[in-house]
């Protein structure tokens, strides 16, 4: 921004040092001095399209970088996802494991104390 603004102020002295070479001396000093100006002018423009072009090549990395974070996200979550359900599956064959185990349990103890009343 400061190096913008100082190359606008050395451009605006120099066309004012242009306008009085030409009202003094006339137009050959001039003449050189615009193209000195005009030399600077497309030295600026090719700046400037080379700030451009760089600005619009970091402006690819990101968006490629940010589709490649997107992705592993996606890839990651759809990896817990699974492992989520796997530990979901497990749980409940765990849970019916124990169910049977009790069921059995019960049964067992019911048969002993139906084996202890026939005794009596």
């Amino acid at each position: 921004m400061f190096q913008r603004k100082h190359q606008e102020e050395k451009l605006e002295y120099r066309l004012r040092c242009v306008v009085k070479w030409w009202e003094r001396a006339g137009g050959c000093t001039a003449i050189n001095e615009l193209n000195n100006v005009l030399l600077m002018l497309e030295e600026d423009r090719r700046k400037v399209e080379k700030n451009e072009q760089q600005t619009k090549n970091l402006i690819e990395i990101l968006r490629k970088a940010i589709e490649g974070r997107e992705k592993f996200i996606d890839e990651k979550s759809k990896e817990v996802a699974i492992k989520q359900k796997e530990a979901e599956k497990v749980a409940n064959q765990i849970l019916q494991k124990e169910n049977q185990l009790f069921r059995e349990h019960q049964a067992e103890m019911k048969n002993r104390e139906n084996s202890e009343c026939m005794l009596m």
